[in-house]
């Protein structure tokens, strides 16, 4: 991401948006997925109205990195 759009409120926005799109279609809940032991993410959702409901390990998901 590039710094000069950090701290915008740009996610908050998308995330909003998202939510008023999905009651719109008539959706009651929104499921996010994200990397567990990325807590500030996490907690950013959370203050974001998110909920975390459960944790789920998937044993053939790795990260692959081409150097």
């Amino acid at each position: 991401m590039l710094e000069e759009y950090r701290h915008k409120n740009i996610g908050k926005k998308l995330l909003g948006h998202a939510f008023g799109e999905a009651a719109r279609m008539g959706c009651s809940i929104v499921n996010i997925g994200i990397v567990e032991e990325n807590v500030r993410l996490r907690k950013w959702y959370e203050a974001n109205g998110a909920e975390h409901i459960g944790t789920e390990k998937y044993d053939f998901f790795h990260l692959l990195v081409d150097i």
